[in-house]
């Protein structure tokens, strides 16, 4: 967990690399908790862990080293080039160190409670596709419900929204998918389908049943890769053993919204989520292919971190959000 730039901490007086705790032991700083658990979370790496936290190298370095010297049992084997591991004492420590932060979380989130006023600044983020249709009438509704919540929307793609909540630079990020890392929890909070459109004017359009090898050699337009809907659609399309190469790709956009205009200017068919289109779909410039048996479904997700309880003010519009889709649902 560390890189060449790593220092390699001191020795301590206790012998071999996990003493036993010594029985004199020093009060600890629970600043050193979110220092330990940043670093476990960056993988080991001293230096991804202090650009997280906004310190130097040195300064985590040194909390460590204080949190093993108070502790009187080495938690990391950090050695010169080379990622930090946790020792065994480490691996207790961690689940305590969680759990000790997310009560600490919780007391702030709880003293929050006891305040009558929900209002105060909600830092949040979302892919392009979900802060410019999905979420612009939630928060709308949301702002209405807590008209003392001032929000602040980011829109980037979906690694960064990702990135920003583990940096807590973002208290919740809305994305259309999920990531496996160490520290954050992702809460599917809305169901959305993909279509296959096309203008008005294409040959298919208005076709009942297509199938997909009607398909076959169309124009197409799609997302650059590693956007998320492409990598949902090209799933689906492995499932009938077809590839995006059955078609005839004309453009590889950056975003719905270039799809989108893309399509409805007559270049092909794309791939969108089917809430982004109701204004399109309004006034006639795009039309959904009826493509038979042809339905998927995929979730929307609520990011945020595991050992940050959410302000109330977080919590306030993800119960919002959920009421919202029971509602849609009913």
């Amino acid at each position: 967990m560390s890189t060449p730039d790593d220092a390699t901490s001191p020795e301590l007086p206790a012998p071999g690399p996990e003493s036993a705790p010594q029985q004199a032991q020093l009060p600890l700083n629970p600043q050193h908790f979110g220092t330990f658990l940043a670093v476990v979370d960056a993988g080991g790496r001293l230096s991804t862990a202090a650009r997280t936290l906004g310190l130097s190298q040195p300064g985590i370095t040194h909390q460590l080293n204080e949190l093993e010297k108070r502790l009187g049992t080495r938690l990391l084997d950090r050695g010169r080039g080379r990622s930090a591991k946790l020792t065994r004492a480490g691996t207790v420590f961690e689940r305590y160190a969680r759990s000790i932060v997310g009560l600490q979380s919780a007391l702030y989130a709880d003293l929050e409670q006891m305040n009558v006023n929900v209002g105060g600044r909600l830092r949040i983020g979302a892919t392009p596709g979900l802060g410019e249709h999905w979420l612009p009438p939630l928060l709308h509704g949301f702002r209405v419900e807590y008209p003392d919540v001032h929000m602040e929307l980011r829109l980037s793609g979906a690694a960064t929204i990702v990135d920003e909540v583990f940096a807590h630079d973002l208290e919740l990020g809305f994305v259309g998918g999920t990531w496996a890392r160490a520290g954050l929890q992702f809460d599917p909070v809305w169901e959305d389908r993909f279509v296959l459109v096309a203008a008005p004017t294409h040959p298919l359009a208005g076709s009942v049943g297509l199938a997909f090898d009607d398909l076959r050699g169309e124009a197409f337009v799609a997302q650059s890769p590693g956007a998320n809907l492409r990598a949902t659609f090209e799933t689906e399309l492995a499932q009938r053993g077809l590839t995006l190469n059955h078609f005839d790709v004309q453009a590889e956009l950056g975003n719905q919204e270039s799809v989108k205009s893309a399509v409805a200017s007559g270049w092909g068919i794309g791939c969108v989520w089917q809430q982004s289109i109701g204004v399109q779909l309004e006034v006639g410039s795009l039309v959904v292919l009826d493509i038979a048996g042809f339905a998927p479904e995929s979730s929307y997700y609520a990011v945020h971190r595991t050992n940050r309880r959410l302000s109330r003010r977080g919590q306030a519009l993800l119960e919002f959000i959920r009421r919202s889709r029971e509602l849609r649902s009913a």
